[in-house]
């Protein structure tokens, strides 16, 4: 099951191909809506976080 995929086990954010955490070092909770059961851990990311993505995913849409 997907659940269980080392993929949504990540606290990090994936910013210009790294794996980095919220610069805050904090994680939200992600509920099933259904059940209210805890399916996974996301990163508490914000603005500067943001930024860096935004500014990542430019630099590689160029390259294309």
């Amino acid at each position: 099951m997907l659940a269980n995929s080392d993929a949504f086990k990540r606290e990090l954010n994936l910013i210009g191909g790294e794996w980095v955490a919220a610069d805050s070092g904090e994680t939200l909770n992600v509920d099933n809506p259904a059940t209210g059961e805890i399916i996974g851990t996301v990163p508490k990311s914000g603005k500067a976080e943001t930024q860096r993505a935004i500014e990542a995913a430019q630099a590689a849409f160029e390259t294309f």
